[in-house]
């Protein structure tokens, strides 16, 4: 029967947010595989050492797949697994299951070459050692390369993955989890190469109403207590119930399930590299070199005067080509970070970006922080709305060329409508 390849960060995301669909996987007969990215190795306000803590999620995992094939767990076997120029841990029990582990170090722990960085930034990152297997490093379009090296592999007939837009709805998301969907996305959605892929909803799920069966629900939880035993941020007895539990979130997931559609997507565009050779996908890209025009008037973002100061304001220009109206983007927490080119300090790591603090856009030294981030909504008439992420109000060009920048309330006209026009080659 064709098989079901699933790839998330950590180990509880696949049980915690892609049950029912996952447990009616091992159930059916089918090959199921598992690619987890991340070590897991980060224990929360309960520390223990990393390495220990990473095995010990690992074990609970393949006991919970096993509970629910019917099977011993003891009888899951290690094995040097060779994708292209890396080699991995996979372990396999019996003919139809098996988990594959990466082992890159949780977010929280190293000093930012993790998952965040190979995606984001492409930073190169050296992994945990593996069962059957050294230390591997991997850049972003490595990363990207074994992913599709694993579903040439693997073969299977629909590849499961998180949540690639999380960080542009209100609640919880996690880095890691955000850099592993979009590099799924990036790599592996639309290839020709590649299945469907099934987007899940992660954290969110917990904000909507309950959607699965009282039996559905009930099975989500045996699995999920069985894996709990494991993971002593969720469970410090190692024998718990779901009152017990630590997490307070998840006794709420058992009992629901989404996915990642295109309602729940609602034309938002998270920040990807520039495709693969063989996709086409419409930018902007990361770390790409854009002019950013105004539908309405024309005109494009220019900070005042090629000022380096913070709080500068942006204004609206005609075209020049000059280093103050060119921008490059980026990824940050909520979304995009917007840059001009004239404000990065040569030879350093430091550049002012695009902040919404004010009703005037000024420019200010890059901090992550919310009045930086910007979500970018594709337009059905083409463009894209720009959306602060602390505010919720559009980026609105005004009425006259040399007038400010500034946020508004959605009011759908063309004055909060822009385009990137690329520069450069």
């Amino acid at each position: 029967m064709p098989g079901v390849l699933t790839i998330v960060a950590h180990h509880d995301d696949d049980l915690l947010f892609q049950s029912p669909d996952l447990l009616a996987d091992i159930r059916s007969g089918r090959e199921v595989r598992t690619l987890f990215l991340i070590a897991s190795d980060y224990s929360g306000d309960r520390p223990m050492p990393p390495d220990e803590y990473m095995r010990l999620r690992e074990q609970g995992v393949r006991e919970a797949y096993a509970s629910v094939a019917g099977l011993d767990p003891a009888d899951w076997r290690p094995e040097p697994y060779r994708v292209g120029p890396h080699t991995v841990t996979r372990w396999t029990l019996g003919d139809r299951l098996s988990t594959v582990e990466v082992r890159i170090s949780d977010n929280t722990t190293g000093t930012g070459r993790h998952m965040w960085g190979v995606y984001a930034l492409d930073l190169s990152v050296t992994t945990r050692p593996g069962d059957r297997n050294p230390p591997q490093t991997f850049h972003r379009r490595q990363l990207g390369d074994f992913l599709r090296q694993v579903v040439t592999d693997f073969g299977p007939e629909v590849i499961r993955a998180g949540d690639p837009v999380a960080d542009h709805r209100p609640g919880d998301f996690h880095n890691d989890h955000l850099a592993v969907a979009r590099m799924v996305r990036w790599a592996l959605d639309g290839w020709a190469g590649a299945p469907p892929v099934i987007f899940y909803r992660d954290y969110s799920i917990v904000d909507g109403p309950e959607n699965l069966s009282p039996e559905q629900t009930d099975a989500k939880t045996r699995a999920f207590v069985v894996y709990t035993r494991r993971d002593h941020d969720i469970c410090p007895t190692g024998s718990c119930t779901p009152d017990d539990w630590l997490q307070p979130l998840y006794r709420p997931a058992m009992s629901r399930r989404y996915h990642c559609d295109e309602r729940w997507r609602d034309g938002f565009v998270e920040p990807l590299p520039a495709p693969y050779p063989d996709l086409h996908r419409e930018g902007p890209y990361l770390r790409g070199l854009y002019r950013v025009v105004n539908v309405a008037t024309g005109g494009e973002l220019a900070v005042n005067d090629a000022s380096q100061a913070n709080g500068a304001p942006v204004v609206l220009w005609r075209q020049t080509g000059t280093p103050n109206q060119t921008f490059q983007t980026r990824a940050t927490d909520g979304g995009w970070e917007i840059s001009p080119l004239h404000s990065k300090v040569p030879g350093q790591d430091r550049w002012k970006c695009l902040d919404g603090r004010d009703t005037v856009i000024r420019q200010f030294d890059a901090d992550g922080e919310p009045p930086q981030s910007l979500r970018l909504i594709r337009h059905r008439g083409g463009g894209f709305e720009l959306v602060f992420r602390h505010s919720d109000q559009r980026l609105t060009a005004p009425a006259a060329l040399l007038e400010p920048v500034t946020q508004a309330p959605f009011d759908n006209s063309d004055l909060q409508r822009w385009t990137f026009e690329p520069v450069g080659p």
